[in-house]
């Protein structure tokens, strides 16, 4: 295929928006973005939302010309991704934290199933716990065929928020709960699901990577 056939197929796939918020992971960030800017699907923008963080993150996202930096001060994890949303464009969103990082068939293999499936609300897959270091440990899989909002009352089988791609219309109706400090994720869930139809598959998405500093750590917030 000529390379001008190419670029014009690109043009024509729908965008995707990748919102990495970041709070001093800059030591993490450029595993993130480098999985983002190296994947098969190529019709993406990357925006990095930096809430307030005291290390390099700046330096860091601005090795990459292609990368949008967004900074504001502090005012947590929701209120990244909601700017995030604000600031983007593409017609679908995917929130990749900065300690994590994709596959590279990551975005492709989701837009197959939203092709599938045009009505669906989002889609979401499976994906492999690492290290802090990034050494894969084990898989996380979980098989939903149907009743989702059923299923994600009994507990959040989605797991990690960066094996979700969101249709951009479901962001007209909500967005992530700014007085909420953890599991803002699953609540977006529950309320999108409870109303319009998703999708959950097992193909593998991405890579959590575990390490002291999450916040799914930190189980008392998490619980509360």
């Amino acid at each position: 295929m000529l390379i001008e056939e190419r670029h014009d197929i690109e043009k024509d796939l729908p965008l995707v928006s990748v919102i990495i918020p970041c709070y001093n992971h800059a030591h993490f960030l450029s595993t993130a973005i480098k999985s983002v800017l190296n994947q098969s699907y190529k019709n993406i923008e990357v925006i990095v939302v930096d809430d307030g963080s005291t290390d390099n993150t700046k330096q860091v996202t601005e090795v990459f010309s292609t990368v949008k930096y967004i900074y504001q001060k502090d005012a947590g994890l929701s209120a990244s991704r909601n700017k995030g949303i604000k600031e983007s464009k593409g017609a679908y969103l995917l929130f990749l934290d900065a300690d994590d990082w994709l596959y590279s068939d990551a975005i492709a293999i989701n837009i197959r199933h939203f092709s599938n499936n045009s009505e669906l609300a989002f889609v979401s897959g499976s994906y492999d716990n690492a290290d802090g270091k990034g050494s894969i440990t084990n898989e996380y899989k979980v098989i939903v065929n149907n009743n989702h909002y059923c299923r994600l009352l009994d507990y959040n089988y989605i797991g990690m928020i960066a094996t979700v791609l969101f249709s951009r219309w479901i962001f007209n109706e909500f967005c992530f709960d700014t007085k909420l400090k953890g599991c803002e994720d699953h609540d977006i869930y529950l309320k999108v699901a409870r109303k319009y139809p998703v999708l959950h598959h097992t193909e593998k998405i991405a890579v959590y990577r575990r390490h002291s500093n999450n916040m799914s750590s930190n189980n008392g917030m998490m619980v509360h």
